[in-house]
């Protein structure tokens, strides 16, 4: 001290408290002294001092670590399971390889999870169940067999899904719809079987509420199984089968193949969705057979087909075997020329494709657009005569409502202006349906003995003749009722729907013969009957007459 008692600097260095670095390294001076050190200078007292932070430092990691895996087995033990799971899946990250606390991991993931996922899937609420899964995993991704386990359960209640939308699995298996989950289902069971056995049987032994869910995985699986060997087996077949006899022309041996599988296979539907498309088939062959352009280019074709071998084959076919599309565009052009009244404009048109494929058929049109035509106007000079309602009734049965529509909208009001004179032809009308109809049922109609034969006799084309005779008398004055909205007397309607029901039925009989009649033979009996629509205005009108 000096005189007056004041601590000098060093007394003062030696007394102050040591805080911070100063007391670190007054530590480390002790340890280096304890252990036999000597005097030191600076650089080796900070030296020391940065090793002995990082003694202390991976200490303390240490210490937090272990204490986060003590935390994984307490919870788990407590029955806090999805905390566990959530400290393992940080554990985890840093000491990848530790097996007991994978194994802990793993518990307590599982008891996290199979009980709400099982609640789910009890409900049938299986999406909510797929995307619960689907968060689990995305929350524990370095628990790797618990991540293992969440993908064989969302396997599982992708085959629950399935098997209830069948409704059980001694359910129907429908055809173009259950194919590919039935494949896919069993080849990833398949592709590692074993593993997933394990891993069921695991949960099972975790969550003792699994083991009915156990049971029944196993017995679905088998059911899936059988239904991939037999069932899918066969389907393929039948594809395949139907698929070869279309790019050869040989349409008339798929309905042989049809129901020989329906009746093989009773427990597979969708069936029904072929012999629809067949339907469909023929009525599109038989516009293309006949070139009718027009109602070609107003469907679209694949939309109309419900079973992917027809759209995909129709697509192709009519790609090949229609005309270009720019010749299409032109015959598109003139219908909605002359739909629009510009009848020369639509003539015109089709006269520039005369030479071009399917030249026919504008020729076809332009001759039928000529006659409309001038029948058209010389009405019109003749509005107010005599016999003007003749004229007007026999040009409005050549009108198809389809294309001449603006023509049937123009005569509308003369027709209704008209109803007088115009009712006594349909008595007219109702005599000639009766003769047809009479002359054809005396004859006998069209009996299989006619139909089967190998060649088309004397015989059924005079019936064919009447039928389609008394079909067409039917079907106008149908057209006729409905302008006039006028109910048809009960002995029309009574004829109407025999002669349109006796029609349906010779077409059906008819087609049914294709694997007996060749198919040439078979198309040429087919075109001496009368067409059916599917909305047919005959139908419209009898409906409406119902409703009244």
């Amino acid at each position: 001290m000096n005189d007056r008692g004041a601590p000098t600097l060093e007394t003062a260095q030696l007394t102050a408290p040591e805080t911070g670095l100063g007391k670190l390294r007054s530590v480390v001076g002790e340890v280096w002294l304890a252990l036999g050190g000597g005097a030191f200078g600076r650089r080796v007292l900070w030296g020391a001092t940065a090793v002995l932070a990082l003694m202390i430092i991976a200490g303390a990691i240490a210490y937090l670590v272990g204490s986060d895996r003590r935390d994984i087995k307490e919870m788990l033990d407590d029955g806090q399971y999805a905390e566990s799971a959530a400290a393992a899946n940080r554990y985890l990250e840093q000491k990848p390889d530790d097996a007991e606390a994978s194994a802990w991991a793993e518990e307590a993931l599982t008891k996290a999870i199979v009980p709400t996922w099982l609640g789910l899937i009890e409900n049938a609420r299986y999406a909510e169940a797929a995307r619960f899964l689907a968060a689990q995993r995305e929350a524990h991704p370095f628990i790797p067999r618990a991540v293992q386990m969440i993908d064989t359960l969302a396997w599982a209640g992708r085959m629950e899904s399935h098997i209830a939308s069948r409704g059980g699995t001694a359910g129907p298996l429908v055809m173009f719809r259950d194919e590919e989950p039935i494949r896919s289902l069993v080849e990833e069971w398949s592709a590692d079987s074993f593993r997933h056995q394990l891993i069921v049987d695991q949960i099972a032994s975790r969550a003792p509420q699994f083991e009915p869910f156990h049971s029944r995985i196993f017995s679905s699986l088998t059911s899936l199984r059988s239904d991939n060997a037999l069932y899918l087996e066969a389907i393929d077949k039948l594809k395949a089968a139907i698929q070869l006899a279309l790019n050869r022309g040989e349409r008339q041996s798929i309905d042989k193949l049809v129901n020989e599988f329906a009746s093989r296979y009773p427990r597979v539907s969708g069936v029904e969705a072929l012999r629809e498309d067949l339907v469909r088939f023929d009525r599109l062959n038989q516009l293309v057979q006949r070139k009718e352009l027009f109602q070609l280019a107003q469907l679209n074709q694949s939309d109309e087909f419900r079973t992917p071998i027809f759209a995909e084959y129709v697509d192709a076919w009519l790609a090949k075997t229609l005309p270009p599309p720019d010749v299409i565009a032109k015959h598109a052009k003139a219908s909605e020329a002359w739909r629009a009244g510009n009848h020369e404009e639509a003539i015109a048109t089709l006269q520039s494709v005369r030479d071009a494929p399917w030249g026919g058929v504008a020729t076809r049109q332009i001759e039928r657009y000529q006659k409309i035509g001038a029948e058209y106007d010389a009405l019109l000079t003749t509005k107010g005569n005599d016999g003007y309602s003749d004229r007007l009734l026999t040009l409005w049965s050549s009108l198809r409502p389809e294309e001449d529509s603006h023509l049937i909208q123009a005569l509308e009001p003369d027709f209704v202006a008209h109803k007088e004179q115009l009712l006594p032809r349909m008595d007219q009308s109702l005599a000639r349906v009766r003769t047809y109809w009479s002359e054809y049922q005396s004859d006998g109609g069209i009996p299989g003995v006619i139909r089967v034969e190998e060649r088309i006799s004397t015989r059924f084309s005079g019936q064919a003749k009447r039928l389609s005779s008394a079909y067409r008398e039917i079907s106008g004055g149908a057209r006729t009722y409905q302008l006039l909205q006028v109910t048809p007397p009960p002995e029309w309607q009574s004829l109407q729907r025999e002669v349109v029901e006796e029609v349906q039925r010779q077409r059906r009989w008819l087609q049914d013969l294709n694997v007996v009649l060749e198919p040439a033979l078979l198309h040429a009996k087919l075109e001496l009957l009368p067409e059916l629509p599917e909305q047919s205005l005959w139908v419209q009108s009898t409906n409406d007459q119902k409703r009244d």
